[in-house]
């Protein structure tokens, strides 16, 4: 059995945020292949250890950093020509270890894109690099709905963001993006696509549309800037009108650390801020409708495939639907306009045959699609030059 190391910006366990949640995955996929040493960056001094979550990796190699040590680093960006992210995750210990024990593996897998500068330099064998959005492509949409000095730190990390990614392309046997759209955003090197999985659901947990429910759901990190703007906008100039037409609606913003401005919301009438919850499936279970009005972010939108899993009808935006075009007979699709959301909104609050006949091929269509064995398929697929 080929022996592997497995780069990861985070502890990843628990699997909260989309960033653990896809990099879990990649860890769980790849002990199924090979042997897994471990090494990550953790932001506590707590003891980590992976093995209650998969069982069967090898050694695990926990890099500690402070906060102050972590911007410290990313004071760097005025000095060099890295992006500040990749700034913010250097860590000279860690790179020292990988390049002494590069000989011992017969590849290295770097599970973000902020990993990769760890394998530049060292001699392995064979190197493999999950990329999974393009950062780039990030960059360049926040950069045109930012302003003032906002816009020009996004425009110079794009362009800083750009270069970086050319070069794990050219470093790289291969490197994976979460869709198409990602994939083909820059051109060059060695390129595929693997997808998220998603679970099954158990029937408990399905949304019922119940016929005294009117909730308007919608889930996320509540301190990620794409969240916010979604949900901002839904509730300051979709929901109100919504309510006009649907007394009884209420919109529930569902995610943890919601920010100040996400806060002030629950004082619009209708509108509840949840906060962090032990468990999202409550929510979808009484939800007449799932919205993700996404108007910035790049990759696939993890909340969409777990709400349609769910059984949940759902309407997104354009943005939301980038990389999940596949499952546009299940998926409603709005453009950015409050008055489309409106009525997009209020017509399937209203019409719940329709909204439960979305619902309950959604769930059958994102299994076919982003299932498991669907997952585990494009994964060998993206590890085929270092197997």
């Amino acid at each position: 059995m080929r022996k592997a190391l497995f780069l990861s910006h985070v502890p990843p366990f628990p699997e909260v945020g989309g960033d653990r949640l896809r990099i879990a995955q990649s860890l769980r996929l790849l002990a199924e292949l090979c042997h897994v040493d471990v090494a990550f960056i953790s932001h506590d001094r707590k003891e980590w250890s992976l093995k209650p979550y998969v069982h069967n990796i090898g050694k695990e190699y926990c890099f500690y950093a402070s906060r102050a040590r972590r911007y410290g680093r990313a004071l760097r960006t005025v000095f060099n020509r890295r992006p500040e992210v990749v700034n913010h995750f250097l860590d000279r210990r860690l790179r020292c270890f990988v390049e002494s024990v590069a000989d011992d593996y017969d590849f290295v897998f770097c599970a973000s894109p902020v990993m990769a500068q760890y394998a530049f330099k060292a001699k392995f064998k064979g190197k493999v690099l999950d990329m999974t959005d393009s950062m780039t492509m990030n960059y360049c949409q926040a950069a045109l709905v930012a302003r003032g000095l906002g816009r020009l730190w996004y425009e110079s990390e794009s362009r800083r963001m750009r270069r970086y990614e050319a070069r794990c392309a050219g470093e790289f046997d291969n490197v994976a993006y979460i869709s198409e759209l990602d994939m083909d955003y820059l051109p060059g090197g060695s390129k595929c696509v693997v997808g998220n999985a998603v679970a099954a659901v158990d029937s408990a947990d399905c949304c019922r549309y119940t016929p005294t429910s009117f909730n308007i759901v919608f889930v996320g990190k509540m301190n990620y800037e794409p969240n916010v703007r979604a949900a901002v906008f839904f509730a300051t100039e979709v929901f109100p009108q919504v309510r006009d037409i649907v007394p009884q609606s209420r919109f529930y913003i569902v995610g943890s650390n919601p920010l100040p401005e996400i806060k002030t919301l629950a004082g619009i009438e209708g509108v509840e801020v949840t906060g962090f919850v032990p468990s999202v499936h409550p929510y979808y279970a009484d939800a007449a409708v799932v919205v993700a009005p996404m108007l910035s972010g790049s990759g696939i939108q993890n909340k969409i495939l777990e709400a349609l899993a769910h059984g949940c009808c759902v309407l997104t935006s354009p943005k939301g639907f980038e990389g999940i075009e596949r499952l546009d007979d299940v998926l409603t699709v709005v453009g950015p306009y409050a008055g489309k959301w409106v009525d997009a909104t209020a017509a399937l609050l209203t019409d719940r045959a329709k909204a439960r006949a979305l619902g309950e091929a959604a769930a059958v269509r994102v299994m076919e699609e982003f299932g498991k064995d669907k997952i585990r398929e494009e994964f060998r697929n993206f590890l085929s030059p270092v197997l």
